[in-house]
């Protein structure tokens, strides 16, 4: 008799097992690319400045690890002089670059772009700079 409880327990216990690991399934098979990407950001230390000055771009929020890529959009004829246009993200997940507003930049607004693709996540984010004389 007590063989036949003995039983029971067992196969109830393996049910609930099964059971138990049979929920989890779809949270432990859940890809490492799935988890989601970040919603970065960019600034600048002044949004408008004259030729001649130094601007400093800071990112937070991106991917650690990889590289961002920094272009200007609309800057045909502005001449913006980089320490870096691809700088390294750091374990935090911010970077840091900076540029000089060079002479013979035309007055106006010039959209910068900053991207970056790190694995399944694929970021883009723009800002716009304007320079006042």
């Amino acid at each position: 008799m007590e063989s036949t409880a003995f039983r029971r327990r067992s196969r109830l216990i393996y049910v609930l097992l099964a059971a138990t690991l049979f929920s989890l399934a779809p949270v432990m098979a859940r890809p490492a690319s799935a988890a989601a990407c970040p919603k970065p950001s960019f600034s600048f230390s002044r949004n408008a400045a004259p030729v001649g000055s130094e601007i400093v771009i800071t990112g937070f929020d991106w991917v650690p690890g990889a590289t961002v890529s920094i272009t200007k959009v609309s800057a045909e004829n502005a001449h913006f002089w980089t320490t870096s246009d691809t700088p390294l993200v750091s374990s935090g997940g911010s970077w840091t670059s900076d540029f000089i507003v060079g002479q013979g930049t035309p007055l106006g607004s010039y959209t910068i772009d900053v991207v970056e693709k790190a694995g399944a996540c694929s970021l883009d984010v723009q800002n716009v700079f304007t320079v006042t004389s």
